[in-house]
């Protein structure tokens, strides 16, 4: 047996290095920091919620395209969820009301409303939601809880709906 232990010596200094080398890495090895926690794919929102009220062209339209835009940079920035309700039926003040009444009772802080009919429809409500904030694209509104924002290009009208939204 010894002469086999001879022949095969650096055979048996290697597996005994090896052995001794796992041990020692075991034992050096720093511990885990905790658990492993797998990173977050969902979005997590404050509860405020900003709400569009567009025609039945949602937010392709070219005047609710800047506002939406400006709306999702603004979210971007303060983690507020937006979301936009399109009318459905004739553009008819009366009718863009009911949708006006749905925005307001459903807690949105702030309804924003881009479109001819949206915005008579909120001048006319406005004063029926006192506690909420309204924002109108292109009309002027003498009620305290209603601010405009002048129709312009594109990227003006993507600046002051997201400053709006941000300084809320």
């Amino acid at each position: 047996m010894v002469a086999w232990l001879k022949r095969r010596k650096w055979f048996v200094v290697g597996a005994v290095a090896l052995v001794l080398g796992g041990v020692v890495a075991v034992l050096v090895r720093p511990a885990p920091p905790g658990p492993y926690v797998p990173p977050v794919r969902a979005r997590v929102y404050t509860s405020g919620q900003a709400c569009l009220l567009t025609d039945s062209q949602g937010v392709t339209s070219a005047a609710a395209e800047p506002v939406w835009s400006g709306m999702q940079s603004a979210s971007a920035r303060n983690s507020e969820m937006v979301t936009f309700l399109a009318v459905a039926g004739p553009p008819t003040s009366q009718n863009v009301q009911a949708f006006v009444n749905t925005l307001a009772s459903r807690q949105c802080a702030v309804v924003i409303a881009v479109g001819a009919p949206e915005v008579q429809a909120v001048v006319a409500r406005a004063a029926a939601f006192p506690g909420q904030k309204f924002i109108v694209v292109g009309a002027a509104a003498q009620q305290p809880n209603v601010s405009v924002v002048a129709p312009g290009a594109a990227a003006s009208v993507t600046t002051a709906i997201r400053g709006d939204l941000i300084a809320e």
